[in-house]
C-alpha cells in the first residue's frame, strides 16, 4: 500500500522483494509567477485622490488632464457630422487631448477627428490625479514632491508602515481608496480565509516556561502559542473523548491554576467510542492588550488522535485561525481582483511584522515555532477564492504585481486600504524557463512573479526568501501544474541587486528522488521530483487543476523481472 504525509507518496514493499530490485518510473516536468507592492503613511491629500464622478469634472475643464493615453491599443471609429468616415488604431503611446466629457465618455481628438471613449479604456484617472497635484502646487507656489523630498510626518495611526524613501512619489502614478467590510467566518471557495491564515501548534513534551501555575484537570497536554506578541501558555485535557477543555489566561499571566475551563462539544461522529477521534471548536477567545481593551477575536480548532494511534503527535494538535478578516475589490496591474487583511497575530492592528526567518510560515507549515504576522490575501488569478500557497501573504511595506509596484496603507480602524503606484529601485531577475511561478518574501516586500511573461522578472532590490513556487504551462492548450514542496539552495535565499541581473536555476528538465525508510520488516519508498536548481516538486501533477492519478512503480530484478508493481497512493 502507499501511504504519506503532507505532499509526499509513498510505497510499502517487503524487506524481501526490496532487496531484489529497484523502481523504474517516468517523470514530468513544466511553471512561474511575478509581482510586488508596497505600504505607507496616509498622506494629507490622500482624501482629494478619490477622483470625483465625470459629470462633476465635466463642469470644470480647467482641471482636466490636457492629455492621455489608452491602456490598451484600441480601434475607434471615426465619425464626421454622424456618419462614419473610417477607423483608426489607438496605440498605449499615443497621447489624445481630451476636448469634452458627455454621456460618460470622454470625447478625445485622434487627429483633426474627435471620438469617444470609456475613462476605463484609458489612464484618465491617473492623469486627473496629477493633474490635480499639480494644481495645488501652483496655489501652493511649492513644487510638487519628489522622491528626495522628505516624507510627511508619520501618524499615530497603529497601522504605521514603511515608506521606501527610494521611490517614486504618487504623483506620476494612479492612487485608489479601496473600502473594506469586516466579515466574519465567510468561505472563499477553498475555505474559510480565516483558517487559511491560522497556525498549527503541536503539543510540547513539558510545560513552557511561559507557565506559571498548572490547572487541575484529568489529563494535562501543553502547549505555547504565539498571540498578541506574546508566547501564551495553554493546557488541553482530552481526558474526555465528548468533550474538550481548554484552559486559557487572556491576561497572558501564565498563571492557570483558577482559569475557567473552555469547553466544546465533540463535533466528530465517534459513535460512542470513548477512543474514537475528537475534534472541537472553542471561542471566540481574545487577548487583553490593555485595561479594557481587546485584541482581534480568534477560535481554537482542536484534534484528538484517538488512543493508539499511529500519528506522530497521539494526543493531538491545535490550530489557532482568525474569525474575522477585512474585504474589499481592488485594480491592480490592470486587474481588479478580491483583497483581504488579516490581522492574523490578534494584536487589534493590522501592521508589518514580517521576517525573513518566518518564511516557512507563509507555506503554513505545521512548525510549533512558526511566528504569526498580518496577512494580505489577493485573488490575482481571479478565481473567486483565495489560495494560501500563493495568494495569502506577509503584510510588509512593499508588495507588486503584473511588474508594477504599490503602495498600502490600510485605515486605522480597517474601514479603507489606500493604494498608490510606486517606482522603486530595482534588478532583474534572469528565469533558465518560463514555465515557472515563484512568490518571493522579504521583511521589505513580496514578489508575485508570474510564467510566461516575456524577458526577466523586475523585482525591488533586497534579499529574499522563496515561499512558493511551481511548474505551470499551457502549451497546446493543456493547463499543466506541479506544485513545489522544498525550496532547495538555488531558491531558498535570492539576491536582488539594484540595476543587476540575477539568475535563477528553477524547473525542467525533473529527476526522479527515491527516499527509503524502514518499519520493521516494510520499507517506505518516497516519491517525489527534483529540478535543475535542487528544488522539489510533489509527484502529483494537475491538468486542468485537477489532480491527476499518482505514479505506478516496479521492481525488477537484474535480468528484467518484475518482482513486484503497483501504484503510489497520496498520503
Amino acid at each position: 500500500m502507499v501511504t504519506g504525509m503532507g505532499q509526499d507518496i509513498r510505497h510499502r514493499v517487503s524487506i524481501a522483494i526490496l532487496r531484489a530490485g529497484a523502481a523504474i518510473l517516468a517523470a514530468f516536468g513544466l511553471v512561474v509567477l511575478c509581482g510586488v507592492q508596497v505600504l505607507a503613511e496616509p498622506t494629507a491629500g490622500d482624501a482629494a485622490l478619490i477622483a470625483p464622478d465625470l459629470q462633476q469634472i465635466s463642469k470644470a475643464p480647467d482641471r482636466w488632464p490636457e492629455t492621455i493615453s489608452v491602456v490598451a491599443t484600441v480601434t475607434v471609429d471615426l465619425s464626421m457630422n454622424g456618419r462614419k468616415v473610417g477607423q483608426a488604431t489607438v496605440l498605449p503611446s499615443q497621447k489624445l487631448k481630451v476636448v469634452g466629457i458627455e454621456n460618460g465618455k470622454l470625447l478625445v481628438a485622434v487627429g483633426s477627428i474627435v471620438t469617444s471613449l470609456s475613462p476605463e479604456q484609458t489612464n484618465f484617472w491617473q492623469s486627473y490625479d496629477v493633474r490635480q497635484q499639480e494644481i495645488a502646487a501652483e496655489k501652493s507656489s511649492l513644487p510638487v514632491a519628489s522622491a528626495t523630498a522628505s516624507p510627511p510626518a508619520a501618524s499615530a495611526s497603529p497601522c504605521a508602515t514603511v515608506r521606501d524613501s527610494r521611490a517614486t512619489p504618487m504623483g506620476a502614478f494612479s492612487a485608489q481608496a479601496v473600502p473594506l467590510t469586516r466579515r466574519t467566518a465567510e468561505k472563499n471557495g477553498g475555505g474559510l480565509l480565516s483558517s487559511v491564515a491560522g497556525r498549527y501548534y503541536q503539543p510540547l513534551s513539558s510545560p513552557p516556561a511561559s507557565l506559571k501555575s498548572e490547572p487541575v484537570c484529568t489529563t494535562l497536554t501543553y502547549f505555547e502559542i504565539s498571540v498578541a506578541g506574546r508566547q501564551v501558555p495553554m493546557v488541553v485535557d482530552f481526558g474526555d473523548a465528548s468533550r474538550s477543555k481548554v484552559f486559557f489566561d487572556p491576561k497572558g499571566t501564565g498563571e492557570l491554576k483558577d482559569a475557567k475551563p473552555q469547553s466544546a462539544q465533540n463535533s466528530r461522529d465517534s459513535r460512542g467510542a470513548p477512543q474514537g477521534y475528537g475534534q472541537y471548536e472553542i471561542g471566540p477567545l481574545a487577548m487583553e492588550i490593555s485595561v479594557g481593551k481587546n485584541g482581534a477575536p480568534f477560535k481554537l480548532l482542536v484534534t484528538k488522535y484517538p488512543s493508539g494511534s499511529s500519528s506522530r503527535t497521539p494526543q493531538g494538535y491545535v490550530r489557532v485561525v482568525p474569525v474575522e478578516h477585512f474585504n474589499g475589490s481592488a485594480t491592480l496591474a490592470g486587474r481588479k481582483m478580491d483583497v483581504a487583511l488579516v490581522d492574523a497575530d490578534f494584536d487589534g492592528k493590522l501592521a508589518p511584522g514580517f521576517r525573513a526567518e518566518y518564511a516557512q510560515g507563509v507555506q503554513r507549515s505545521s512548525s510549533t515555532s512558526t511566528p504569526p504576522f498580518d496577512c494580505l490575501a489577493l485573488d490575482w488569478n481571479g478565481n473567486q477564492q483565495f489560495d494560501s500557497r500563493n495568494e495569502v501573504l506577509p503584510l510588509v511595506p512593499l508588495l507588486g504585481l503584473g511588474g508594477k509596484h504599490y503602495e498600502l496603507t490600510p485605515a486605522e480602524n480597517a474601514s479603507s486600504l489606500a493604494i498608490r503606484e510606486v517606482q522603486p529601485e530595482v534588478g532583474a531577475l534572469e528565469k533558465n524557463s518560463s514555465d515557472v511561478d515563484l512568490v518571493l518574501v522579504s521583511d521589505r516586500c513580496a514578489v508575485v512573479l508570474e510564467s510566461g511573461e516575456n524577458g526577466d522578472w523586475k523585482a525591488p532590490a533586497g534579499e529574499y526568501s522563496t515561499s512558493y513556487f511551481r511548474l505551470h504551462s499551457k502549451k497546446g492548450g493543456v493547463d499543466w501544474s506541479l506544485h513545489g514542496s522544498k525550496a532547495g539552495p538555488g531558491l531558498e535565499k535570492v539576491f536582488v541587486q539594484p540595476g543587476q541581473t540575477t539568475s535563477l536555476k528553477v524547473g525542467a528538465p525533473l529527476t526522479p528522488k527515491f527516499e527509503v525508510s524502514w518499519r520493521g520488516d516494510t520499507a517506505l519508498i518516497g516519491f517525489s521530483l527534483a529540478g535543475v536548481g535542487g528544488e522539489t516538486y510533489e509527484a502529483g501533477g494537475q491538468l486542468g487543476g485537477n489532480r491527476q492519478p499518482p505514479p505506478d512503480l516496479k521492481i525488477i530484478n537484474r535480468e528484467g523481472k518484475v518482482l513486484e508493481r503497483g501504484t503510489f497512493e497520496y498520503g
